[in-house]
């Protein structure tokens, strides 16, 4: 049986800039359509800078009863003056490239390939 995708289930309410609501939940931020009633919902995003975007809008299709919400991201934005990036840009250097390793979290998060692959 094949997955069924649905588009357009997902609307953005708030005009904030993306600057005043980083770090924090905005649960007004996004109405979700109730066909994600019972649904496993994977949520794309272009790029992550602090959850915020990604949890307001988990918090949206959770509430209209989305059973699991996984969200994707395809970047990591890194910024010089904030202090969470500030420790990964300064030990950048010193990494070495591993493709089961989470860039981004050094205590040694891995994804086994297999079970990517298999979902």
């Amino acid at each position: 049986m094949g997955a069924e995708w649905s588009h357009g289930i997902l609307v953005k309410n708030s005009t904030k800039k993306a600057n005043e609501r980083r770090r924090k939940i905005t649960p007004d931020a996004f109405s979700a359509s109730d066909v994600v009633k019972g649904a496993r919902v994977l949520l794309l995003d272009d790029t992550y800078t602090s959850g915020g975007t990604l949890a307001s809008a988990a918090h949206a299709l959770k509430v209209r009863g989305a059973t699991r919400v996984v969200g994707l991201t395809f970047g990591r934005q890194l910024g010089d003056e904030w202090e969470d990036s500030r420790r990964i840009i300064d030990d950048l250097p010193r990494r070495t490239l591993d493709l089961s390793q989470c860039a981004v979290h050094e205590s040694g998060v891995r994804v086994p390939w297999s079970r990517l692959a298999s979902g």
